[in-house]
């Protein structure tokens, strides 16, 4: 298995339609992405960026891309412009993506129960929604929880 990780630019008024779409895909695209090895897809918003996450579990990477960009259910799965083809004066103005540099990864010395996973999960909600209790405030809320597997060397279209 392999991750992946980019940043995604889109033009304000695209952003809502562009993450209703990709984080409910059609039945018939999830299938797609899930027999081209695309997992856990995951998509942060920060600012004008998208950071998308997702694990890579096949065997032929360009070629399951490729199924991928040739299925019409989702041949604008993927923004077509890369940032380094994109002049730097035209960034703001141009939806485009790029890679993610993989630098490494830190484990936690103990992992933590599903318990206090779960619990921290809820008051992380609590805390965005602006619902944070005074139990809350004592709480680790920033503890996070890794993968068994160590992060792999990213991956890139």
């Amino acid at each position: 298995m392999k991750r992946a990780a980019e940043i995604i630019h889109l033009l304000p008024e695209n952003r809502k339609k562009y993450l209703e779409k990709y984080t409910n895909p059609s039945t018939e695209a999830a299938r797609i992405l899930w027999q081209a090895g695309i997992r856990k897809q995951f998509y942060y918003e920060f600012g004008d960026e998208i950071l998308r996450t997702y694990e890579y579990t096949g065997k032929q990477f360009q070629v399951d891309m490729k199924r991928i960009l040739q299925a019409k259910e989702t041949t604008d799965f993927f923004l077509q412009r890369r940032r380094k083809d994109v002049p730097e004066k035209e960034r703001a103005a141009t939806e485009w993506w790029a890679p993610l540099k993989w630098y490494g990864a830190s484990l936690m010395a103990e992992p933590q129960s599903e318990e206090d996973e779960m619990s921290n999960k809820e008051a992380y909600h609590r805390m965005v929604s602006g619902e944070m209790s005074e139990e809350d405030e004592d709480m680790e809320v920033f503890h996070f929880i890794y993968d068994e597997d160590d992060w792999s060397e990213s991956i890139h279209m």
